[in-house]
Parts: C-alpha cells; structure tokens; sequence
C-alpha cells in the first residue's frame, strides 16, 4: 500500500479518501482520520491535503485558521529539528478538529517578541495560540508533539 491509498478499518464505515495520505477509522469510534508525513508530501501539498480533508469532513470549520496553524507548526518542525522531518495526525468527530504536529526535537517552542521590521519571525506561537481553542506540547523519548483542537459547531451525526 502506497501513502496515497486509503487504509480502511475493518468494522467501520470510514468515509472516502480525500486527497491522499492515509485515511482511517479507528476501531473504537467511526471518526475521521487524515495522517501524512515529510517522507510522503512535501508541506504545500500537505497543506492542500488537509485542508481538503478538514473542508470535507467538518463543514464550519475556519479553514484559513485551519492552514495558517498547520503551516506554522510544519514550519517549525522542519526549521528546528536536524532532520527536518514532522508527521501530521488530524482527527475529527462531533465537537472537534484536532491537529498533531510530531518532530524528533524535544526542545519546547519559546515564544519571543516578534519585530515586524527585523525580519527574524517570531510570530507564529502568537498566532497559533490566538487561531485555535487549545493548544499543548507534550514532549516524548523520540521528539515532541504540539497539538491543537478547534470547537467545532454543533451538527447532527449522519
């Protein structure tokens, strides 16, 4: 199986693949599920992808919050790890989109003063801490994990 073909959970009725990158439904809960990673998309086509995903399986989500936090931690990942390499989990179900951005570093991302004028960023923790409900970095033995969730409106289950 190639990282463009759909894994499919047995006993659940995960809906079409959208776009590429493994989609899946894990066995306790008939959710949605995008996963990729650097070894399979580079981040714009990444990027294309979940946002596909998102404008797909969770109408009144805030897809251009949506693709300004995802490039934002990507970028991070690839700026601050040795390797480069980051892989992205989102799931959703009836009252959340979650975003997973894991790396190989385990250092914590600072926030700094960002400058307009130097140059120099410094503005992406402030924006993803202003574009998302919640958000927390959970360091493990191979890297970290930032994670961030958005309240989703309340729709009917199909």
């Amino acid at each position: 199986m190639t990282g463009n073909d759909a894994a499919q959970t047995p006993n659940a009725d995960p809906p079409p693949n959208t776009r590429g990158g493994r989609e899946r439904a894990p066995r306790e809960t008939p959710w949605p599920v995008f996963e990729t990673d650097s070894a399979r998309h580079a981040v714009p086509e990444a990027r294309r992808r979940a946002v596909a995903f998102v404008r797909d399986t969770c109408p009144g989500a805030d897809l251009i919050a949506v693709q300004l936090v995802l490039g934002e931690l990507i970028s991070n990942a690839v700026r601050h790890t040795a390797a480069g390499t980051w892989h992205l989990l989102l799931r959703a179900d009836e009252t959340a989109l979650t975003m997973t951005v894991t790396d190989s570093s385990s250092r914590l991302p600072q926030p700094r003063q960002a400058d307009p004028f130097d140059g120099l960023g410094g503005f992406g923790l402030h924006i993803v801490g202003r574009l998302c409900d919640s958000n927390t970095v959970t360091v493990h033995e191979s890297g970290k994990a930032v994670t961030v969730s958005w309240m989703l409106p309340h729709r009917p289950i199909a």
